[in-house]
């Protein structure tokens, strides 16, 4: 992204995961503050769909200017 300005963080979901029990996961939040529904074991996988999701908001944007 040519500002570097990240409309999709991940940040630490503490909630745990219900189907494997881990207590501790990765989530993906919006700009709108709003979590991703899916909670991630692993933190760089996290990271690779909120950069793709940082990506499609960008390219939305300039094809909308």
């Amino acid at each position: 992204m040519a500002d570097d300005e990240k409309f999709y963080t991940v940040e630490v979901d503490i909630r745990g995961c219900s189907s494997c029990g881990k207590e501790l996961g990765y989530t993906v939040v919006g700009p709108d503050g709003v979590e991703e529904c899916a909670v991630y074991n692993d933190r760089d996988v996290a990271e690779e769909i909120a950069d793709l999701m940082n990506n499609a908001y960008e390219l939305g944007r300039r094809s909308a200017a």
